[in-house]
């Protein structure tokens, strides 16, 4: 099977289609990773993903 990546720097609305996809690619027997923001975290872990944050503020924040 093969080794995915997903990514997104989207709200909640853009990633949790991602981590249902991720899911369901999962249960075929893929590894599947998700470079998400931190806040999305949770709901990846709670899908059985792994995850990694892909380094960029939120949305809406600046330095």
């Amino acid at each position: 099977m093969a080794a995915i990546v997903i990514t997104s720097h989207g709200t909640l609305g853009d990633n949790l289609p991602l981590v249902a996809l991720g899911q369901a690619l999962k249960e075929r027997g893929h590894q599947v990773l998700m470079a998400i923001g931190r806040p999305m975290h949770p709901y990846a872990l709670k899908a059985g993903l792994e995850v990694v944050s892909h380094g960029r503020l939120p949305i809406g924040h600046t330095l």
